[in-house]
């Protein structure tokens, strides 16, 4: 795997030097590591805060605790990572593909997650408050006990999803698609 991350980065746009010290430190705040591949990497409790990964492969990777706080995962493919924990505060998630991702205990505020796919997604507990979730793809995600007062969801999917006991108070459900949702509890929104 170390030879498919260290290829050159001419051609995704991620700055090779950076990507060195990622590998080398584990930590790179402020790096330019847009469109690399890093794929099943441990980053767990690692200091991406500020970083460019816009168009970065992050399938199954370990950002458990990281700081991503100011990131742009733009179009970023995280399909099974864990980020249980970590700080994603002003991320731009933008078209980003989190689908099967554990984001227990994440940190979201300020994040930007309009038309991400957050399919089969956990964000049981997690705070949504305010949030631009509009085209967003929550189909089958456990969003139990989440808070999404005030948050836009205008023209989500949100078939089969979990809202039991979600706080759904002011938020914008304009053309969004509850079809199979589990609501059990979960309060109205305004």
């Amino acid at each position: 795997m170390l030879c498919m991350l260290l290829t050159d980065g001419g051609a995704y746009g991620f700055n090779q030097a950076d990507l060195q010290t990622l590998i080398t430190t584990h930590q790179c705040p402020h790096c330019d590591l847009s469109g690399a591949n890093l794929s099943g990497m441990n980053l767990a409790g690692r200091d991406l805060e500020g970083s460019d990964l816009t168009g970065a492969i992050l399938n199954g990777t370990d950002l458990s605790g990281a700081d991503v706080d100011g990131a742009n995962l733009n179009g970023a493919d995280l399909t099974g990572a864990s980020l249980n924990g970590t700080d994603l505060s002003s991320t731009n998630l933008n078209s980003t593909n989190l689908s099967e991702v554990d984001l227990g205990k994440a940190t979201l505020d300020g994040s930007n997650l309009s038309g991400a796919n957050l399919s089969n997604t956990n964000l049981s507990g997690v705070d949504l408050n305010g949030l631009n979730l509009s085209g967003a793809n929550l189909n089958g995600t456990n969003l139990s006990n989440a808070n999404l007062s005030g948050s836009n969801l205008t023209g989500a999917y949100v078939n089969g999803a979990d809202l039991s006991g979600t706080n759904l108070d002011g938020a914008n459900l304009d053309n969004t698609d509850l079809s199979g949702a589990n609501a059990d509890s979960a309060s109205p929104a305004d």
